[in-house]
Formats: structure tokens, sequence, C-alpha cells
């Protein structure tokens, strides 16, 4: 073993380091060490680990240092180095620790390493890297996989790399960008569960029906717990089409405004907002999260969320509910459009706070946030109501006339008979 690390050493790394055939374990990281890395090192047969990070040491990486069949650990992060990664580091099979971060290395980046078995730790970033990494799975220990394995630029901004273009590496733990900072690479699409948010009152709509059909609810519910009277939401059972215009307007507002705080939660995404909270630093090669929210800012966002939103939640199952006993389409439009506004919110609030909230403040403030844009067919209502007082005063004592005509008959349906009066007029 050499072991000159941490000090105050200048100078270049000495040739005569190669002749000691016998060495294992060569350690002089953490100085001030320029000039280039010793060809002579891959003459070292029995040599396991070389750590030279930490220095100012300049050049290409030699390729052959790769001839010590033997090698598990190379560490040369936080140079000067260039050139690009010689392909002759795919034969390095005994590795298990790799680091050729905070350099300068440019070019593809060699494939073959996913196909060692004792890798447990490839740091690639901060370098001018090209095209793809390998498709590298990082060893699950302890049930789980350490989330500073596997590290590429493949966050954005990526400004630094040629052509201003991340490297694709789906498999990757942890993506850098061009400012420095890291985020973990969560491999999510934003948009495939929002299918999902038009499917599930399909579902509700398919339920309620097949429970009509076996009489296991009765509704008498008032026309005014299915539907808000100060929304413009309440329009659709107007008979004026400029009312129902309204509504159709009001509800792609919100869609829009939903799908835009959608792609700023998306990781992949080049107009991203997510925050890069993991720290890699050039001495160290654990990363760290930043990120401080904890269950209970989540117990809490919920909580807000729920009380929320769960009046418009409970009013678009309620109309689903009434649609699947009535066959009525009118009410069923109303209830999908509501029940599906109000999942997006619920939806669009947990991923921009997946993305976004760094402390439990953040996960209340970003709530209160996406909640005033579910809010927004109610302050189009207050506006008309100032605008156009009878206008809409119209809207509204239609769309309740409407409302009470249905609620009516459905009422009058579930009233059960009175067989004893029946049978004593008929007498009469």
């Amino acid at each position: 073993m050499f072991n000159v690390s941490n000090n105050l050493l200048v100078g270049s790394l000495p040739e005569g380091i190669t002749d000691c055939l016998n060495m294992k374990y060569l350690d002089m990281s953490i100085n001030n060490f320029d000039g280039f890395i010793p060809t002579g090192l891959g003459r070292l047969d029995k040599l396991l680990e070389i750590r030279l990070n930490m220095n100012k040491l300049s050049g290409s990486i030699p390729k052959e240092i790769f001839d010590s069949t033997n090698l598990e650990v190379l560490f040369v992060q936080t140079n000067m180095l260039t050139g690009n990664i010689p392909l002759e580091i795919t034969t390095m099979i005994n590795a298990t620790k790799i680091a050729l971060d905070h350099n300068k290395i440019k070019g593809n980046i060699p494939m073959g390493l996913e196909t060692f078995e004792n890798l447990r730790i490839l740091h690639l970033h901060q370098n001018r890297l090209t095209g793809s990494a390998p498709p590298f799975m990082p060893p699950v220990i302890a049930g789980d996989v350490d989330k500073s394995s596997y590290i590429v630029d493949c966050g954005n901004p990526a400004y630094l790399l040629p052509n201003g273009k991340k490297i694709s590496c789906p498999t990757c733990t942890i993506c850098c960008n061009s400012d420095g900072m890291c985020q973990e690479n969560v491999d999510f699409d934003v948009y495939l569960p929002t299918l999902y948010l038009f499917i599930f009152p399909l579902v509700v709509l398919v339920i309620f029906y097949l429970l009509s059909r076996t009489d296991v609810f009765r509704s008498k519910r008032q026309p005014a717990l299915i539907c808000s009277d100060d929304s413009v939401y309440c329009f659709i059972f107007s008979n004026q089409r400029s009312a129902l215009l309204v509504h159709i307007l009001t509800a792609t507002i919100q869609f829009c405004l939903f799908a835009v705080y959608l792609e700023a939660s998306n990781l992949q995404s080049e107009t991203t907002d997510w925050l890069f909270t993991f720290r890699c630093p050039e001495n160290n090669v654990d990363c760290k999260d930043e990120k401080t929210r904890s269950p209970i800012g989540w117990v809490l966002f919920a909580i807000v969320t729920t009380s929320y939103l769960g009046s418009d939640l409970f009013q678009g199952i309620l109309q689903l509910q009434y649609a699947a006993k009535k066959k009525d389409f009118q009410v069923f439009c109303s209830g999908f459009l509501l029940l599906s506004l109000t999942l997006m919110a619920f939806y669009a609030s947990i991923t921009y706070n997946l993305g976004l909230a760094a402390t439990n403040t953040d996960l209340i403030m970003n709530a209160v946030i996406l909640l005033f844009i579910n809010d927004l067919d109610e302050q189009i209502f207050s506006i008309f109501g100032m605008v156009a007082p009878e206008w809409t005063e119209a809207q509204v004592e239609s769309s309740k006339a409407t409302l009470e005509a249905k609620m009516s008959t459905c009422v009058v349906e579930f009233v059960p008979k009175d067989t004893d009066n029946k049978d004593s007029s008929s007498g009469a």
C-alpha cells in the first residue's frame, strides 16, 4: 500500500511508483499533483485500487492502466482530465467502483459497463460526454438501490454539453445538469395517468348503473346538493346556448391551467420546474438530498386538498349516481366533467408537489395555488354576477327549474306505494 492522501503535495506523479510490482492499493488523492497519469500503472498486476481524485491531473486517462486485470476501484474524479473514456475500460470486469466525474472528458460512454456484475458505483457526471449511457442496473442491496450508485449528466439544462443535449440514461439513479445540481431520476410520465382521470368517472357510472338495477340505493337528494348554484358549472342545465358556452370555456381554461402545471411537473420536459435538490459534491461519492419535507407535511396537504375539493368530488359522484339511475345524458355530462376536473386538481397538486415541494410549507403553498385554479368556476360566476346580474340570475333560475323537474321525477319514483289507500279508493 502507498497512501499519501489528503496532504499538500505538489508536482507530477513519480514514475517510480510503477516499479512497485507487489502494490495493491495506491492512494494519492486530495493533493495538488499535476501532469499526466503514469501509463506504467498497467504493469502492476496485483493492483486493486487507484485513487487519484481531487488533484490537478490533466491529459487523458491512459488505456494502459486497464492492463491491470485485477483492478476493482478507479477514482480519478475532480481533476482536469480530457479526452475520451478508453474502450479498454470495458475489460475492467472486476470493477466495484468507477468515478470519472468532475472532469472535462468528452465523447461517448463505452457500452459494456452494464455487464459488470460487481459494479456498485458508476459516476460519470460533470463532464462533456454525449449520446446514451449504458443500461447499467445498480445492484439491489438490503431491498433497496443506493441512489448515489449511477450518476450521469441526464438533467436539464444541459448547456455545457455538446449541442446542449443531455445524455439519455433511463436507468440512472440520479441525473445532474449543467448547473451542478442533481435530482433523482424518476421514470414517470405525468400524462399517462391523466387518462385515468377520465376513465374513473365512467367506471363510477357503470358501478352505479349496476347498483341501480338492484335497488341497492335510493336517491332523494335535493337539487342543491348535486349542483351548486354559485358556479358557472350549473349553467349546463340552462336552456340558453350562451350559458352552455360559458360552461365549456371555463372547463377548457381549467384543463389548460392544470396541464401547464403537469408539464412543469414532468422531469423529462425541457421546461420542467423540478427542483434539483440532490447535491453530489466533488469530494464525496455519496449524494445528499436537501429536501426536508416529511410525512406530516403530506398529511397536512391531504387534509387541505380533501376538505377543499371534497364537495366538488361528491357532487360529481352524486350526479353520476343520478345519471345512472335515470339514464340522463345531461346530468352525466355535468357529473363526468365535474368529477374529472376535481380528480385532475388532486393529481396536479400531488405531482407538482412531488417535483417542487422541498419543505412542508411548500406542500401547503403549492396546494393553495392549484386549489385556486379549481375555484375558477366560482370566480367567473361572481364576475358575471356583477357584469350581467339579470342574465346570470336568469341562468341560475333556469338551471334550478331544470334540476327540480328532474329530481322531483326521481323522488316520485322512489316513494313507496300506499296499498291500503289504493285498495280503499278502488273499493269506493
